[in-house]
């Protein structure tokens, strides 16, 4: 496993401890379901990890090949306006947290991806692994729509 890998796990795992914990130790009602629907949930987040290292595989256009080809070809926004790179950093978070809305707001609306979707809002308690719940078909919809939205890594900026 890659360091970059690594680290990645460490900080989803460490911000999964603390809010697991906050909410252990501070829980605003008893959940009393709660082992079975985290073993649910972490079956999830190994399905789920699984459809993205397939799709990383097999999937030319995953998010961060699609922003070196992007690069390359000087596609996208930010290859055609010149920005200093602080400020290319702050559009690209703007505009990638606009596009996950829009796909947020989408898997809503549309029936055939509301089917998908529902797995996640269909939790029996919301609380900490709710946000692991996902059908593996939505995290592949997330990662293909994300790929189409990149425009242009900011670490490589002049």
């Amino acid at each position: 496993m890659s360091q970059d890998a690594l680290l990645r796990l460490a900080i989803f795992l460490g911000l999964f401890a603390i809010l697991a914990g906050l909410e252990h130790w501070a829980p605003r009602r008893p959940r009393p379901q709660k082992t079975r629907r985290w073993i649910t949930n972490w079956v999830f987040v190994v399905v789920d990890t699984l459809t993205l290292r397939a799709l990383a595989i097999f999937l030319p256009f995953a998010a961060v090949l699609a922003a070196a080809d992007a690069s390359a070809r000087g596609w996208g926004l930010l290859n055609l306006i010149g920005l200093p790179s602080w400020s290319e950093l702050i559009v690209v978070i703007l505009m990638m947290d606009f596009a996950i809305w829009v796909q947020h707001l989408l898997s809503h609306k549309i029936p055939l991806l509301w089917r998908i979707h529902r797995v996640h809002p269909s939790d029996i308690d919301l609380d900490v692994p709710t946000a692991l719940r996902f059908h593996p078909v939505d995290i592949a919809f997330s990662i293909v729509s994300k790929s189409h939205v990149v425009s242009r890594p900011v670490a490589a900026a002049r």
